[in-house]
């Protein structure tokens, strides 16, 4: 309670009696709140407001319940010979000096109502002008002082901010970056990285759906199992595990995952128990933390995309794509290995490339005699999908049987795919150009260097793919060029053969025989010399008149009266007609030569 209107910040009307100690009464006349600076140990400190101060103006003396303030406000009070001290919340706020009439004096003054509008309740310091900036960065306040860029900004304390600001966590709080791990292993198998991709929306020819993948953090060699259910993780796990170990002689010491479901099995966490394999985990939604795998389940995702993308093959063939993708990068350099591939670093040996061709490009595959009849083809056209794992050779793809096969002897035209038009093809031009047939390495490292990778058939039949529905085009059709006349070929001139004039031909037999009938009419200088083949008869039925045979315009046929055996000659004679010139025209009809003959019997 206090007298003083004046000290009052904020003032209300209220009235209410109060009883004082020489049994008097007087009345209130307002409430409000007063605000008093302290002094402590001769330096001030943060002001306080005092709340609830009722307006008395018939006292003569301030007023301070000590009772109110310990029930009500949680202050601990301490009372000394000399002092009282006032503490809230373990925070010395203010003090009291005992006076020899054993009335107490609060250290400080008052402020009036113009000086407390003005003073805060909080000591100015840089905590506080950054609340006053709407919680703006301490540096940035720091240097709107060091550089005056705004009046009236003045720190009256030069305490260290708080680190925590709870409603700048509230609103600013996010993820850091992930920095790049700079520590790797250098022993093989003494961590890897495991992360499952998938499902995919198109199943492979052989049903898959899922793919797993292993790398080793050491050598960066990966591995990649096709899967058709999440449930096979474990299996592809163990058989990736015998795979390794067999290989390296070593045994596989922690498997880094994402803690899914595929992996977090009884079955799955016993093995590794008995195994003695430590598990590590990322936490929940930080792929970063798997950042190993992760990156590269995504970049064989793009790769795919782009290898389907240029040979034009449907996506169900995305199975044969990843296993070719994955023997390749195998033999790519990476970052984290300086000088090395994978391939080297895995089984220290540099891999064979002469054997990679484009994936997805048109190849001429070689068909055995046992295959083929003497007249086909010995050549079958395929689109070639891949290195298939122990066997030194390619694989392929016939799109017309709907079959794959594995082949050492094949032609690759490696600027074909299958959905490339010959137009296409001819408008590139060629700078360089894959040999017919380059012998496979005799080192067979480039093939048995793979983990055991699912293989998506051998000759098996894949489902025929459904036909691509052209897409209209927009754009106008190109100009048809005209086409030349070709120049006519060069014919030289007929000339007719000389024929010598023969003496007829006669006809052997042992029988007398009777006049034949006449037949055609002969010419004897266009008769062949052809009578060396025939014997000259005995008989002599042969001297007929000429004349008489010149008669008809058919063939004659003989018969000997009392036959019994029959001998059968026959020749043929052409004849020139030189009065028809021959036409130029290719397809016109040619005329007819007539080729009479004869024949007895």
């Amino acid at each position: 309670m206090t007298p003083h209107r004046h000290w009052f910040k904020s003032y209300s009307p209220h009235r209410i009696p109060i009883r004082l100690a020489d049994n008097s009464t007087v009345y209130s006349a307002g409430v409000g709140s007063v605000v008093f600076q302290p002094v402590v140990n001769g330096k001030e400190t943060r002001a306080v407001e005092f709340t609830r101060v009722l307006h008395v103006p018939d006292l003569r003396s301030n007023l301070l319940s000590c009772l109110y303030l310990a029930r009500h406000k949680g202050f601990n009070i301490t009372i000394s010979a000399q002092s009282i001290d006032f503490q809230c919340k373990g925070i010395l706020l203010f003090t009291a000096t005992i006076h020899s009439n054993n009335s107490a004096e609060l250290d400080g003054s008052t402020l009036t109502s113009e000086t407390a509008f003005s003073v805060s309740t909080l000591p100015v310091d840089l905590s506080l002008w950054h609340c006053r900036f709407i919680h703006h960065n301490y540096a940035e306040v720091k240097s709107m002082i060091s550089k005056d860029l705004v009046s009236g900004l003045k720190l009256e304390s030069s305490l260290c901010p708080d680190s925590i600001c709870e409603p700048c966590l509230a609103g600013k709080m996010h993820s850091l970056p992930f920095p790049s791990s700079l520590n790797h292993n250098r022993s093989p198998l003494e961590l890897v990285h495991s992360d499952l991709h998938g499902p995919l929306l198109v199943a492979s020819h052989s049903g898959y759906k899922y793919w797993i993948t292993f790398i080793d953090d050491a050598t960066r060699f990966r591995a990649v199992y096709l899967l058709k259910a999440k449930l096979e993780a474990f299996e592809a796990f163990k058989v990736y595990k015998s795979w390794a170990e067999t290989q390296l002689g070593v045994k596989l010491r922690a498997l880094q995952d994402d803690k899914g479901g595929k992996y977090m099995s009884n079955a799955f966490k016993s093995f590794t128990e008995l195994a003695g394999i430590e598990r590590r985990h990322s936490t929940r939604n930080r792929p970063q933390q798997n950042g190993l795998a992760e990156r590269a389940n995504r970049t064989m995702g793009e790769r795919i995309t782009a290898m389907l993308s240029e040979s034009r093959l449907p996506p169900s063939f995305w199975g044969e794509c990843i296993s070719s993708m994955v023997h390749v990068w195998n033999m790519l350099p990476t970052a984290s290995l300086s000088g090395t591939t994978p391939f080297q670093a895995f089984y220290k040996r540099k891999p064979d490339v002469s054997h990679l061709r484009v994936w997805g490009c048109t190849s001429y595959v070689h068909v055995q005699r046992d295959k083929r009849n003497s007249l086909q083809p010995h050549y079958e056209k395929c689109v070639f999908i891949g290195y298939p794992a122990g066997y030194k050779g390619w694989k392929f793809y016939n799109p017309v049987t709907k079959r794959t096969m594995i082949s050492e002897r094949a032609d690759f035209d490696e600027r074909y795919f299958p959905s490339t038009s010959k137009a296409q093809l001819e408008a590139v031009p060629s700078f360089a150009c894959t040999p017919e047939s380059l012998p496979l390495p005799n080192d067979t490292s480039s093939y048995s260097g793979l983990p055991p990778l699912q293989d998506e058939g051998g000759d098996n039949h894949f489902p025929p793919a459904r036909p691509k529905t052209p897409t209209p085009s927009a754009s106008v059709p190109p100009k048809e060029k005209p086409v030349l006349p070709l120049p006519l070929p060069v014919i030289p001139p007929f000339i007719p053969p000389v024929i010598p004039p023969v003496t007829p031909p006669q006809i052997h037999t042992r029988l007398p025989v009777t006049p034949p009938t006449v037949g055609a009419p002969l010419e004897p200088p266009h008769v062949p010399r052809r009578t060396g083949r025939v014997r000259k008869p005995p008989g002599q039925w042969w001297k007929l008149k000429q004349p008489d045979l010149a008669g008809n315009d058919s063939d004659s046929v003989l018969y000997p009266e009392h036959a019994k055996s029959t001998t059968f000659y026959s020749w043929y004679q052409s004849r020139y007609v030189p009065d028809i010139p021959f036409r130029l025209n290719p397809f016109a009809s040619i005329p007819a030569i007539s080729i009479p003959t004869y024949r007895s019997r």
